[in-house]
């Protein structure tokens, strides 16, 4: 059920874009819905993972950044 409705909501957007202002708060209420679909309480345990597994690739990039700013920066 919780599929149909985005999907209709999905539709009546995608009508209502030549409508104007209730368009963007169509959208707007399903971005909100997106939102409170996602678990908060886990995110900071899913970053803190995410950081992890990335660790050397952000500081490559990191690397990158610093280098980048000296050559623009002389």
């Amino acid at each position: 059920m919780h599929r149909l409705f985005g999907l209709l909501a999905v539709m009546a957007a995608g009508l209502a874009v030549a409508y104007g202002g209730w368009a963007l708060g169509l959208l707007m209420g399903l971005a909100l819905a997106w939102l409170a679909s996602i678990n908060w309480s886990t995110v900071p345990a899913r970053v803190v993972t995410w950081v992890r597994l990335q660790r050397r690739r952000l500081w490559l990039v990191l690397l990158g950044g610093v280098c980048a700013g000296i050559l623009v920066l002389f």
